[in-house]
């Protein structure tokens, strides 16, 4: 196997390895939350993904509010268009921890301080959502790591994802 294709086999992997080890519920502040969603089309399964926030404070965030998301587009006329938001996490959902980059090479988990310079960055400013450029998964590892990554469109034949009008992720 070249250099080239150990990292990709590895994050391959290394999701494999956390769908099989899901931890619900037990979060801390910059842990990347991930649910399970069938995709529109009914083939296949992909992940939403979020930033768990807790009770940190937050311009914009309300008390109740415990995630970081990429909402995608919103409805009337107040709502914003593909926005990064705070919203509250649905436990019924399922909700798991998936730092699947923590301990490979190259990836850094921020600090605190980071994250949340990071999270102040994006929140209302995500720019357009673009399935395979900018998704709920590249937002959580910028957020996390400082590196736009999305395994599932990278690695999973490149499907086609929407991370938009998450409903049942609030409760």
């Amino acid at each position: 196997i070249t250099e080239k294709m150990r990292q990709p086999i590895l994050l391959v992997i290394l999701q494999l390895a956390v769908l099989l080890i899901e931890t619900y519920g037990d979060f801390t502040f910059g842990d990347i939350i991930a649910i399970k969603r069938l995709p529109t089309n009914k083939k296949g399964l992909f992940k939403h993904y979020a930033i768990y926030v807790g009770n940190e404070p937050f311009e914009g965030k309300k008390p109740e509010h415990d995630i970081f998301e990429f909402k995608g587009k919103s409805k009337g006329k107040d709502a914003p268009i593909a926005n990064c938001l705070f919203s509250k996490l649905d436990m019924k959902a399922k909700p798991f921890m998936d730092n699947y980059l923590d301990n490979l090479k190259g990836y850094k988990v921020g600090t605190k301080d980071e994250i949340k310079k990071r999270i102040e960055e994006k929140y209302r400013d995500c720019g357009p959502y673009k399935p395979k450029k900018n998704n709920c998964e590249h937002l959580a590892t910028y957020v996390r790591y400082g590196v736009r990554v999305s395994i599932q469109v990278s690695h999973l034949g490149r499907r086609h994802l929407i991370c938009k009008h998450i409903s049942s992720l609030h409760v």
